[in-house]
């Protein structure tokens, strides 16, 4: 029987570029850029708390519950040290597929990274997708689909349109450019831009 989910293994091209992005993340030029322009404040608390225990790529995997490759490739593009294209190569390269393009008029929901984008600015984080199961389960919807403007109620168990209202809520919380709304007493969720 064959294993599931066996990780793609990367190309010997691929896993070269990897190797020097990672050289050329862990510089100090590249940690000041990631610092300044990259991280929130509140990271930069957390990193700054910590300063010597682990390196920025170490510090991105344990922030956002991702690989190191996948931290370098995210650190990398953030800082201009990759192109767009080369992002998308490197992604489908370790299995993670293909980058949402900044300037799209949908939003983009990263799950690795917790945040939800819209035409290239995170409009909202979720630190903890494994505690905001019903937030997540929504924007897994709406990214599997491709971001339809109305799709059903995507919670588990039977419909309850208290509990759609109250995640749609909590979900609008703190959410800038975009809005999510309960339609109606009819089991949808819509999203529209402010």
């Amino acid at each position: 029987m064959p294993a599931k989910n066996k990780p793609k293994k990367p190309s010997p091209e691929a896993v070269t570029k990897l190797r020097e992005l990672v050289s050329q993340v862990g510089t100090g030029a590249a940690y000041r850029r990631i610092v300044s322009r990259v991280l929130s404040k509140s990271e930069r608390r957390e990193l700054e708390a910590n300063p010597a225990e682990e390196t920025i790529i170490d510090f991105w995997c344990r922030l956002k519950g991702v690989a190191p490759e996948r931290a370098a490739i995210d650190l990398g593009h953030a800082i201009g040290l990759i192109e767009d294209s080369t992002q998308d190569w490197l992604l489908r390269e370790i299995g993670e597929g293909q980058a949402v393009p900044v300037d799209s008029d949908v939003p983009a929901w990263n799950r690795a990274l917790g945040e939800l984008s819209f035409r290239g600015q995170v409009v909202r984080r979720i630190p903890s997708v494994s505690v905001a199961k019903n937030i997540v389960a929504i924007l897994d919807r709406f990214q599997k689909l491709g971001w339809p403007v109305l799709i059903d109620d995507p919670l588990p168990n039977a419909p309850d349109s208290q509990r759609k209202r109250e995640t749609v809520l909590r979900l609008n919380k703190g959410l800038k450019r975009i809005r999510f709304h309960s339609a109606g007493t009819v089991i949808k969720i819509r999203w529209a831009v402010r």
